[in-house]
């Protein structure tokens, strides 16, 4: 016979009296555990939904609240908090895989990790004069202080737990990411063409904007290596769980920005002016070196604001948060368009770096809120305690805080149920599982708050050498080799290099698109390296990051070519040109088509650490791109073809590595199944 059913007092559902017995069974166990001081404690409580109900948003219960029926108010007396009750049974039942939002201030930021599927079948509190609980699911340990703390609540996942982001996921970070890059090429376009419709000698300020944006960008250049090593510490130090870590981390790389900034801006006061008289050779007259000297000034006046902003950008997309980067950067595009058309009428080329630097701080002062606020949050994680040693499984959102928790009194358990305050970022199907674990005991080091700026020790220096170095040696070996390309393009003819300047422009602005599929496998690579390598999550994360590159390249080759052939005579009026870019657009399609491929598999390289292949990498294809280009290149065509040969070895030797550190997890997990 079919139970008989009644209206929940809550919202009007019906409710079988088999569960709602079930529910008042489960109710009951707590109450008693609560009233029993200590001797006996329930280890483990999952607040899920009932059957006939649908979690929406908080309940807010006052002192004396309808729950099930019957009133709460004796919770005041147990020293229960209730602040917030969300209208749902305590009926345990299958909890469905499901993945959390790192809900961190606002960002719409992606937990690398899921829950577990897993069905208890009963929850049971079994007194005992020993100080032990045991659960049918759980062994319970012994503890004198116990609470249900989200940020530091653990559960078990299941050894094929997936930590795979969904393609939506990493779509909306790729291209947040290419919007993010696009935007300062595009504004130094605005820059240049505000200038030169409103000034009068708009030809020779117009071309001071060269040896002086040359010189900056090239010193700013020189500085994102730390902003790599930033992504690459921060991504392994959320996988691991380690929040003081974190905090130090991001102190130092914070404190190495400043002084290299600081040491940019002297070396731009202190040479500068020689330097860009050495650039302008022939063509630098006074005029136009009087404008490229304070252009230059100006902008390395706000030089450690760029190096600190790169790196605090680097932080964001570590921690997979791409809203706060957006916002910085949609903030700076209207400061610098603002300051354009109000300053470069009057000021020039000087109002325009004004523009720009007052841009830098905006979008700087934005970023480093965000950091501030993740920094606060990893510190309140640590003063909590971590009873997992820094390496969690689960990735609670960290905006489930506590309110009016009374203390634990010495001897005693406490128990927090239904007082959990939700943000209104946490989706309404989200299920809050609340595990009771032992507190440890607190780090003395712990009550010392890091700064948000400082300088890294000799040994903190050290390790940080170690990372940022290689990176470095790439970034001075990708310099190079663009740079020896041009130099060769120098021996055959204006219009050999002019098209060739050209070509290169389009390829700068189709790798934005490359390099937001390394930076995407940088930030969601270590989830799956770090702590315990997973061969299933690295190949399905690998497999997806492979269609993105599939899909970037196909759009580079066919976009970038059809540019150069069909609309080339809109990049130069000269007929010359536009033939020779026309004749040799599949070159440039070609090495397009391999760069997602190339960054995407050095970002895995980068995230896994193996700065050895790395190294090893440039400084083979160096080699052979410097020799062919000196002895065996006797056209311009020839010159792209090597190229397009320094692509192909860097695609060789990095997806090689992939495969063999794919091997090596895989035969590592079976040596452990075999012990």
């Amino acid at each position: 016979m079919k139970a008989p059913v009644r209206n929940h007092p809550l919202d009007g559902r019906s409710e079988t009296s088999r569960y709602r017995s079930a529910r008042r069974c489960v109710e009951l166990l707590g109450w008693i555990a609560l009233s029993r001081n200590g001797r006996s404690h329930v280890e483990a409580w999952s607040f899920v939904p009932h059957p006939h109900l649908r979690l929406s948003q908080p309940y807010r219960c006052p002192s004396t609240t309808l729950y099930g029926g019957e009133k709460m108010s004796h919770c005041r007396r147990l020293g229960i908090p209730v602040s917030t009750v969300a209208p749902n049974g305590f009926f345990p039942r299958k909890r469905r895989t499901h993945r959390w939002s790192q809900a961190d201030e606002g960002d719409d930021a992606i937990d690398h990790n899921s829950l577990e599927e897993h069905t208890p079948s009963e929850i049971t509190a079994i007194p005992c004069t020993n100080g032990e609980a045991v659960s049918s699911n759980h062994t319970a340990t012994t503890t004198s202080n116990l609470s249900f703390t989200p940020s530091t609540a653990t559960t078990t996942t299941s050894a094929h737990g997936s930590k795979v982001p969904t393609y939506r996921q990493l779509i909306i970070f790729a291209s947040t990411t290419i919007l993010i890059w696009l935007s300062e090429p595009l504004l130094s376009l605005v820059d240049t063409t505000v200038v030169g419709i409103t000034q009068q000698n708009a030809i020779v300020q117009l071309a001071s904007l060269g040896p002086s944006t040359t010189l900056i960008d090239s010193l700013l250049y020189l500085t994102y290596f730390l902003a790599i090593a930033t992504t690459n510490l921060i991504s392994k130090g959320i996988a691991v769980r380690d929040y003081r870590g974190l905090q130090r981390t991001t102190s130092h790389v914070l404190g190495v920005a400043t002084l290299l900034g600081t040491v940019t801006t002297v070396i731009v006061w202190g040479a500068g002016g020689l330097v860009l008289r050495n650039m302008a050779g022939a063509s630098g007259t006074p005029e136009l070196l009087a404008f490229a000297t304070r252009y230059a000034w100006i902008r390395a006046s706000v030089a450690v604001s760029s190096v600190v902003g790169m790196v605090a950008q680097s932080f964001c997309l570590a921690t997979l948060n791409t809203r706060t980067p957006a916002m910085a950067v949609l903030a700076a595009s209207v400061t610098n368009l603002a300051g354009d058309l109000a300053l470069a009428p009057r000021y020039g080329v000087q109002g325009a770096a004004l523009a720009t630097a007052a841009a830098s701080l905006v979008s700087t002062s934005i970023l480093m809120q965000a950091v501030r606020r993740k920094m606060q949050i990893w510190r309140r994680m640590e003063v909590q305690g971590d009873p997992s040693g820094g390496v969690n499984e689960i990735r609670v959102p960290e905006e489930l805080q506590y309110r009016d928790a009374a203390p634990a009194a010495e001897n005693t358990t406490q128990i927090a149920i239904g007082n959990v305050e939700y943000d209104s970022s946490i989706q309404a199907n989200d299920v809050l599982v609340a595990t009771a674990s032992t507190v440890p005991e607190m780090n003395p080091l712990s009550h010392q708050e890091i700064p948000l700026l400082s300088l890294p020790g000799r040994q903190d220096m050290l390790e940080l050498v170690k990372l940022s170095g290689p990176i470095f040696f790439v970034i001075l070996a990708k310099v190079a080799c663009y740079g020896a390309m041009t130099i060769r393009c120098t021996d055959f003819g204006v219009v050999s290099l002019a098209a060739h300047n050209i070509m290169m422009r389009v390829f700068f602005f189709f790798g934005c698109f490359g390099d937001a599929v390394s930076q995407t496998a940088q930030s969601f690579m270590p989830a799956t390296l770090y702590p315990k390598p997973s061969t299933k999550d690295f190949r399905g994360i690998l497999k997806k990051l492979i269609v993105l590159a599939g899909v970037i390249a196909f759009w580079n080759c066919q976009v970038s070519t059809r540019i150069l052939q069909s609309l080339g005579r809109y990049l130069s009026n000269d007929a010359s040109i536009v033939a020779m870019m026309r004749d040799h657009a599949h070159y440039l399609g070609a090495a397009l088509a391999l760069h997602p491929f190339i960054l995407l598999c050095e970002g895995t390289v980068i995230a896994a650490r193996d700065f050895t292949t790395l190294v090893a990498t440039y400084v083979v294809t160096l080699g052979i791109h410097f020799s062919i280009l000196k002895f065996f290149c006797a056209s311009f065509p020839a010159v792209w073809r090597t190229f397009f040969l320094f692509q192909g070895i860097r695609l060789f030797n990095f997806s090689t590595r992939v495969w063999r550190k794919q091997a090596a997890i895989r035969q590592e997990e079976q040596r452990a199944l075999q012990i």
